[in-house]
């Protein structure tokens, strides 16, 4: 018996367009990310979706606003993208400007290095996986949606591919779908994964 998770990243919101690190500012998707999110129908109008989890931001819950009706739904803070503190609101051009000591070791190890006044990777860690290992145990044999963030999913899937760095998985896009699978051990395979428009798994 295993549960099935769809993660679901929001659609794209205007700090996205502009490319600045958005984590707790809670900012709502634009119209060009609504145009995403009901695309995004297609990929599970044939999955049968018992329960939603999601972020309790703004362009989260639009989202699930857009996908689904007459589900259950609970918000949680747990499922947030990780807090960038002084970075948030800033291009890569302004943090590298202000902040470029403590980005380039943030790039380099992200694990070991805590933007100030943000949350250090590894409470980012433990609470995200901590949630996705209690949903796949409350809701064991279902299938059920996770609404969230890039950042959320990029963590989840680095945690069950094992990547060597965290910046060696790639990026999915606004309102990308991936499918991941946990038995009631709490193995974890991914079924579907397509960064940046890459199909992953390859055939």
């Amino acid at each position: 018996m295993s549960t099935r998770i769809i993660l679901i990243r929001h659609g794209e919101t205007d700090w996205n367009k502009e490319r600045r690190y958005l984590s707790s500012t809670d900012i709502d998707i634009n119209d060009t990310g609504k145009e995403q999110i009901l695309s995004a129908v297609e990929h599970i109008v044939n999955e049968k979706v018992t329960k939603v989890y999601a972020s309790d931001r703004k362009r989260a819950l639009t989202s699930v606003g857009l996908l689904f009706n007459n589900i259950i739904l609970e918000k949680t803070k747990d499922l947030r993208e990780m807090d960038f503190g002084v970075f948030e609101g800033l291009r890569h051009e302004e943090i590298k400007e202000k902040f470029s000591d403590i980005y380039e070791a943030w790039i380099e190890d992200p694990r070991k290095t805590i933007i100030p006044g943000g949350e250090a990777f590894g409470v980012f860690e433990s609470r995200v996986m901590n949630k996705l290992k209690a949903i796949t145990r409350n809701d064991l044999g279902c299938t059920v949606a996770i609404v969230t963030h890039g950042g959320v999913i990029r963590l989840i899937l680095s945690n069950i591919l094992e990547a060597e760095k965290f910046w060696d998985i790639k990026m999915v896009r606004p309102a990308s779908v991936t499918i991941i699978e946990a038995d009631k051990e709490l193995l974890f395979t991914v079924k579907k994964y397509e960064p940046e428009g890459d199909i992953w798994p390859r055939k």
